[in-house]
């Protein structure tokens, strides 16, 4: 508010220069701690510097505690320091107790620790354990801490996690303490691994594991692997590396990075574990492994290890190692350098080494082999055999000899070609081997039997075969017209007869076609005609016209059936007399047999073939023909 001092402005005692003639300040202004048209009124005590401005009565900056445009408003008693916000009075800071944006209201007495949230006076911050805006409500009993506003855990005791602590830190945890997010442990106690030590360290790991892969930091004795999960193997004396198994130290007799291998039999007790050569050999062996076997012919029985040489040999061997033995055809002991002898008989060279040939008669040159040649043998050391070819023996000196049939050549050496029995050149024949004849050797006929002549081919002919003419050489095939075609081996002549519809020696005529099929063989007579209207040997002749269904015997010609109506005779070629009496025109007249009158004689005949006339003898033509049956 504006002070008014009375005493002052109506006399403008309190302008800075003079009064004007209306009885207020001039332009001049008032003086300092005044202000108003006529400086009758005081600035306000919160102005900084007792200034303020003329009309309005605003100042700045304020005192201290003070705010607003004359300075003239308290800042909140709460305010930090007694400051606040000249244009509103806002205090940045309230003192314990105050809240509101000017401090200027009191915090709940409920407040335990006597502050509560400047924005809306709860009470800030509340002991451990405590929530709500009184801080009176108590966390979940596993929250260390909590939210004041709505109870969410801001940290776990020890052992939980999770949003509201709800879930137990595995046992694994390290302090039982774990990640309050995610549950994970850092670090894990001993004995346990992962993320969220869940994973218990191998039964084998000494000294625990790493937490990010289980790896063990070392392992108990005997075993080894990334987790001690393998066990040293059994040969290694003592503990194995960790990384790899490799053994340390072998038992004995063993060898290898994991002391798996067994050191070779021949070693005297103990071999290199890297590399399984034997420190010394067992008697009789030798090499790297000793598993080189010592020359038989040592006498010392040992031998060098390096290189199996040995110092003397026994009788009967010889070389460096003395495992050569001495040939057999030494007479005795042969020297350790060279295996050199002397011979017993039938040996030579320098060591004996070569039998003498068995053709030798006898002993043979040490130098050369050189000897006298049996029977049979031939050249400086009767080396060759006499060949095959040879008749018995050959010369000694050139191995020429006289030859056996089907050999030629100074040596007898070469085969006569197959079809020579003897040769003197491999085509130039001088007697034919069987089964070939001629100067050149021809071959026999593949169908002789057994072979041939030498000279002429002739031969006896395999069955089917014959020998038309001696003259010439081979066999001619039977006519395929012979039953079983089978003939004479001479001659041709179909010997068991002709196949159907042939006749003839060779069955090469063709039976007449009147025949049945078959017809005989010498003279082609048919055995049986085609049908039973024809008749004669060769079923040539028609039956008589007038044979009943001209059906006639095959060799006669005799009628089978009987004659037609009214005739008679074997062949029925007479007419039945006219003087027969006929009863009908389907009844013949008279015997088929001797034309003897059936029915009896027309009117004025008479007699079995009603030929007499009236009592006289007439002579009918039956009548002729009787008289020529009677004679």
């Amino acid at each position: 508010m504006l002070h008014v001092l009375g005493r002052c402005c109506p006399l403008c005692q309190c302008c800075a220069v003079r009064c004007n003639p209306w009885n207020a300040c001039d332009y001049s202004g008032c003086i300092a701690g005044y202000t108003h048209n006529f400086c009758q009124a005081r600035c306000s005590e919160g102005c900084a510097n007792t200034s303020c401005t003329r009309y309005g009565g605003a100042c700045t900056p304020c005192k201290a505690g003070y705010w607003g445009d004359k300075c003239d408003q308290r800042c909140g008693q709460g305010c930090l320091l007694g400051t606040c916000n000249q244009n509103n009075g806002y205090c940045p800071t309230c003192l314990s107790g105050y809240w509101s944006d000017k401090c200027d209201q009191l915090c709940s007495v409920d407040c335990s620790s006597k502050s509560c949230d400047k924005s809306i006076g709860t009470c800030l911050p509340c002991p451990v354990g405590y929530r709500g805006t009184k801080c009176v409500e108590k966390c979940d009993q596993r929250c260390f801490t909590c939210r004041q506003s709505d109870g969410y855990c801001s940290s776990c005791n020890t052992g939980y996690w999770g949003d509201t602590c709800e879930r137990q830190c595995n046992v694994g945890c390290f302090l039982g303490t774990c990640d309050k997010q995610t549950g994970q442990c850092s670090p894990c106690r001993d004995g346990y691994w992962d993320s969220s030590c869940i994973q218990r360290c191998s039964n084998e790991c000494s000294g625990g594991c790493a937490q990010y892969n289980g790896y063990c930091n070392a392992c108990f004795d005997n075993y080894w692997g990334n987790t001690c999960e393998s066990q040293c193997s059994l040969g290694c004396l003592g503990n194995c590396r960790q990384s790899d198994g490799f053994c340390y130290q072998c038992k004995s007799g063993l060898w290898g990075n994991k002391c798996e291998k067994n050191c070779s039999v021949g070693c005297f007790e103990e071999c290199s574990q890297f590399n399984g050569r034997c420190v010394a050999c067992l008697i009789g062996l030798w090499g790297n492994i000793c598993d080189e076997t010592c020359g038989k012919g040592c006498r010392s029985v040992a031998c060098n290890k390096r290189n199996g040489y040995c110092d003397m040999c026994f009788d009967g061997y010889w070389g460096s190692s003395c495992e050569k033995e001495c040939n057999v055809g030494c007479n005795g002991a042969c020297v350790k350098s060279n295996g050199a002898c002397t011979c017993t008989n039938g040996y030579w060279g320098s060591s004996c080494e070569k039998k003498c040939n068995v053709g030798c008669n006898g002993a043979c040159a040490r130098s050369n082999g050189a000897c006298t040649c049996k029977n049979g043998y031939w050249g400086s050391s009767c080396e060759n055999e006499c060949t095959l070819g040879c008749n018995e023996t050959c010369d000694k000196i050139t191995g020429y000899c006289t030859c056996e049939d089907g050999y030629f050549g100074d040596r007898c050496t070469f085969n006569c070609s197959s079809e020579c029995k003897a040769c003197i050149s491999y085509n130039g024949c001088t007697s034919c081997a069987d089964g070939y004849w001629g100067e050149t050797c021809f071959t026999c006929d593949a169908n002789c039997v057994d072979t041939c002549d030498k000279d002429t081919g002739n031969c006896k002919c395999q069955e089917g075969y014959f020998n038309a003419n001696m003259n010439e050489s081979g066999c001619k095939s039977c006519s395929p017209k012979c039953k079983n075609q089978t003939c004479d081996p001479d001659s041709g002549a179909c010997q068991h007869g002709c196949v159907d519809r042939y006749w003839g020696n060779d069955c090469n005529h063709t039976c007449s076609k009147k025949c049945n099929g078959t017809c005989v063989q010498k003279t082609g007579h048919c055995i049986q005609c085609a049908n039973t209207t024809v008749y004669g040997l060769s079923c040539d002749q028609l039956c008589s016209a007038t044979c009943s269904s001209n059906v006639c015997e095959r060799i006669s010609g005799h009628c089978l059936l009987g004659c037609q109506l009214n005739y008679f005779g074997s062949q029925c070629e007479y007419n039945c007399s006219s003087n027969c009496l006929e009863i009908n025109r389907t009844t013949t007249r008279c015997s088929y047999a001797d034309g003897t009158c059936l029915h009896g004689c027309r009117n004025g005949f008479m007699g079995d073939f009603c030929d007499i006339h009236h009592g006289l003898y007439f002579v009918f033509e039956q009548h002729i023909f009787r008289t020529k049956q009677n004679t």
